[in-house]
């Protein structure tokens, strides 16, 4: 048997793996590839699955900085209007906006 217990509230109950695998998706949209009008149907459910899995400041906090770490790879060579637009093209609420230069701070406390 396994526990994943948590003590206090320091604990988050997502991961940067988490947030890795549910981002994915939307890489290759975000780098230009594609119909900029269409975000790619696996793109909308990672971002769905990340926003079911983030409901505490913790959780927010985790996703946010392990996307802006995604999104400042240079050689990733995302493209900012794409990013922003994903949340609202898959009509999924994330609590901060998406952009390579996140700050999260203002966003998720």
């Amino acid at each position: 048997m396994i526990c994943h217990c948590a003590t206090g509230s320091d604990a988050a109950a997502i991961s940067c793996e988490d947030v890795k695998h549910s981002a994915k998706p939307c890489l290759d949209y975000a780098r230009g590839n594609g119909d900029e009008k269409t975000v790619p149907p696996k793109c909308c459910n990672g971002m769905r699955t990340l926003s079911d899995k983030a409901k505490t400041a913790e959780d927010k906090e985790v996703a946010c900085k392990c996307l802006k770490k995604i999104f400042k790879t240079p050689m990733l060579n995302l493209v900012e209007s794409r990013l922003n637009v994903i949340p609202q093209n898959c009509r999924v609420n994330v609590p901060f906006k998406l952009s390579k230069n996140l700050q999260c701070k203002e966003y998720v406390n």
